[in-house]
C-alpha cells in the first residue's frame, strides 16, 4: 500500500517536472531575451543621449 502511494507521487512528480522542463523553461528563455533587448535598446538611447555611442 505504502509502496504505491510512494510510486503515484514519483510518477506525478516526473510528469510535472516534464511539463515544467516543457512549458517553463522556453517561456523564462522569451522573458530573459526580452529584458535583455530592452535593456540594449535602453543602453543604446543613453549612449546616444550623452554621445558615447
Amino acid at each position: 500500500m505504502v509502496e504505491n502511494i510512494i510510486i503515484t507521487v514519483f510518477e506525478i512528480g516526473v510528469s510535472v517536472i516534464l511539463l515544467f522542463k516543457k512549458f517553463l523553461i522556453p517561456f523564462l528563455r522569451k522573458y530573459v531575451e526580452k529584458k535583455r533587448k530592452k535593456q540594449i535598446l535602453l543602453f543604446v538611447l543613453k549612449s546616444k543621449e550623452t554621445g558615447d555611442f
